[in-house]
């Protein structure tokens, strides 16, 4: 049977354009395949904190207990406030007695934390359960050790008000009658081997010595000199056999650390830093007033002698620290890096997508980090504007070039 030519002609036509398609297709993606990525990024509002990091030693008075080395069980925790004339220990010869000493009163503790004078919420106290544990475990994976202590006496204290709740009570009076009554026996029997320690000033009570306390006093932090701390930087102190403990007075502390020249250039006498103490427990960002700026510059280096006035509960007051000083905040818009361009002219400049079309802005970096730059408003120096879209990811910009994203 013969094909008509008008069908196939048709058929050709057909063919011709399909190939065709697929030629501009594959050409199209080719061209794709070499062009450049263009990205866009939106600018954002950004405060950023200039730091220097810096190691150093606090300094403040401490009057050493002085003791024997007759087994001690303490009555209060590192970091507790004492009057003057309280009993912060007693000598307990016997090591069974101090072990049943030392369980009944952190008994009596836990139940008298656990008391309530409200109806209490079982499903909020499973809540806070599931809660704390959670923290636990995550805060364990990450090497965070140092809350530990702490957070077992808090879950049994939940897990007692659970146990008040379930039974529908408020407190465990007559458990509490029980332990307290044996305790005060107890007391008897340790007062007779020997009495306790008594404080002889008001202060914050620790159950241990590191042998800096004669040397790292305030009046030593007032006269310090590179020679005083280039001693201390040189002693190799060890808890004292013959102490039970310290307390140490309340009020201003110091902290004083060297540095060379450069690092030390942003800090200056008379003002006022926010510090965080690294390595300690207590996170929470720390006033502290710059005293004195003594700068040798035969040696190239400087003494810095902080001082501050806040001594929060769970900060761990061990003698050398390592610390983070915020000598800046710089608040500004927040740009690439990548993106930074400088004309022939000193201009610094970035490409941002107007209507589809590349066009310039101005900048002024106030600060560079992370990869990022923190740039001046259009009040302040710079014309790019919050939510401005950046190009980035192409090279071959220029005014007016058309974008297509």
């Amino acid at each position: 049977m013969d094909i008509p030519k008008k069908q196939i002609s048709k058929k050709f036509i057909a063919a011709a354009l399909l190939c065709m398609f697929a030629f501009i297709y594959v050409i199209h993606h080719i061209g794709n395949a070499f062009k450049e990525n263009t990205e866009l990024f939106t600018v954002t509002a950004e405060t950023l904190e200039n730091t220097v990091d810096v190691s150093g030693y606090i300094f403040r008075d401490e009057a050493v207990l002085a003791g024997s080395a007759v087994a001690c069980s303490y009555n209060y925790s590192d970091g507790a406030k004492v009057a003057s004339g309280a009993k912060v220990a007693a000598y307990i010869a016997s090591e069974d007695l101090r072990v049943k000493y030392e369980e009944i009163r952190s008994r009596i503790e836990i139940l008298e934390a656990s008391n309530s004078l409200l109806h209490i919420d079982l499903a909020e106290v499973d809540r806070e359960i599931a809660g704390l544990r959670t923290e636990i475990a995550v805060k364990s994976t990450s090497g965070d050790l140092s809350f530990l202590a702490e957070a077992e006496k808090e879950l049994l204290v939940l897990l007692h008000k659970r146990e008040l709740a379930e039974r529908n009570q408020k407190e465990f009076s007559e458990e509490l009658a029980a332990l307290k009554a044996e305790f005060s026996a107890l007391q008897v029997s340790a007062s007779s081997m020997g009495g306790g320690v008594v404080t002889p000033e008001a202060g914050y009570f620790y159950s241990y010595t590191d042998g800096y306390e004669g040397f790292c006093t305030a009046e030593a932090a007032k006269s310090i000199s590179f020679e005083i701390f280039d001693g201390i930087e040189a002693m190799s102190p060890k808890r004292s056999d013959a102490a039970v403990g310290k307390v140490a007075a309340v009020g201003k502390w110091y902290y004083i650390c060297k540095m060379s020249i450069e690092a030390a250039e942003e800090i200056v006498s008379d003002e006022t830093y926010n510090c965080v103490f690294t390595d300690n427990s207590c996170k929470q960002s720390l006033p502290l007033l710059t005293e004195e700026k003594i700068v040798d510059y035969t040696r190239g280096e400087v003494l810095l002698v902080f001082s501050c006035m806040y001594m929060p509960d769970e900060f761990d007051f061990s003698r050398i620290q390592r610390a983070k000083v915020t000598v800046a905040e710089i608040s500004g818009l927040r740009v690439p890096a990548s993106s930074v361009r400088v004309l022939p002219d000193g201009q610094t400049i970035v490409y941002i997508i107007k209507e589809g079309i590349c066009r310039p802005r101005n900048i002024e970096i106030l600060f560079e980090k992370g990869g990022y730059c923190v740039v001046s408003d259009e009040k302040t120096g710079s014309n790019v504007d919050l939510y401005d879209r950046i190009i980035t990811g192409d090279k071959n910009l220029y005014d007016g070039k058309v974008i297509d994203y």
